[in-house]
């Protein structure tokens, strides 16, 4: 029974991996799972966090190229949603920052974060499963299953905004500004890295466009102005 209740708190961390493999892959996965990494901590809450990184050399991984990616993308879910509170940045706040020092400027963002760099299109896949009713599993034969996700280098960032955690994709450009971001690195070296190939007026835009869809999000937590984080 100990065993069944380690694999139920499993699968409520990794829906969409039982749904991609199926339940009899799933077991098997997990059983081997906690055979190498039983649950050395008072709460089952972390029971899953080695589970990416144990998918990754598993033997199911030659059937399902994509099972630590996917993996990776529910564990970041887990994790942000149990992180920190942070009050995010307002538009006012941001607004106030001295114009001549905005090039020195640098982001913080929320602890309920996280930039994943993912070798399968596992975000448009996790999409697909929940078009699908949750299944038939991708691997299995059937009618209307699940296609597997094609091996392609993408990026996704996880977050949580009130009590709800949202996933998206990103394109090359914003992941790699999001890490610049990450790094206490100024919004003068993120401008840089938008300003290659474009004029200034379009680099300027899609700096405006991207932090304001950041704004939106909630994503960033503070800005200090010419400060290191």
């Amino acid at each position: 029974m100990y065993f069944y209740r380690l694999l139920d708190c499993v699968a409520e961390d990794f829906p969409k991996l039982r749904a991609a493999v199926g339940p009899a892959h799933f077991h098997n996965l997990v059983t081997d799972y906690v055979l190498r990494h039983p649950s050395e901590h008072p709460s089952l809450r972390f029971l899953g966090q080695r589970l990416p990184e144990f998918a990754m050399a598993h033997p199911l991984a030659r059937d399902f190229p994509f099972l630590a990616d996917l993996a990776r993308l529910e564990w970041a879910r887990a994790d942000v949603f149990d992180a920190l509170d942070a009050v995010p940045l307002s538009r006012e706040a941001l607004a106030g920052l001295p114009q001549e020092r905005a090039g020195e400027a640098r982001f913080t963002l929320i602890p309920a974060f996280a930039l994943l760099r993912l070798d399968h299109e596992v975000v448009r896949f996790w999409r697909a499963i929940d078009e699908n009713g949750g299944g038939p599993a991708a691997g299995e034969p059937g009618p209307g299953r699940v296609k597997p996700p094609a091996r392609r280098r993408t990026a996704a960032r996880v977050w949580r905004k009130d009590f709800i955690v949202y996933h998206t994709s990103l394109d090359e450009e914003e992941a790699r500004c999001l890490e610049l971001a990450q790094a206490g690195e100024t919004l003068g070296r993120i401008c840089q890295v938008l300003a290659a190939g474009r004029s200034p007026a379009k680099a300027t835009g899609r700096a405006g466009r991207m932090i304001q869809t950041w704004l939106e999000d909630g994503i960033l937590a503070g800005v200090a102005p010419g400060n290191p984080i």
